[in-house]
């Protein structure tokens, strides 16, 4: 069966690595990914943000209908 051989070779090439658990080269890690946002990116999402839950309380407390 082509699974049976497909397994005894991946078994065989892996079986070296059960001797080196726990120093596994750096750059073979997984690197978590960073999402880095600018202050000038967050500061306009804040002010759209804020704005616009302020408008939306001032327009509701002073009866407009948006």
């Amino acid at each position: 069966m082509p699974s049976d051989n497909f397994a005894k070779a991946k078994s065989t090439i892996h079986a070296a690595n059960i001797n080196k658990r726990g120093s596994v080269k750096p750059t073979l890690m997984k690197k978590e990914a960073k999402i880095d946002v600018k202050p000038a990116v967050m500061g306009l999402m804040l002010f759209v943000v804020a704005g616009s839950a302020i408008f939306s309380v001032l327009a509701t407390s002073m009866g407009i209908k948006a």
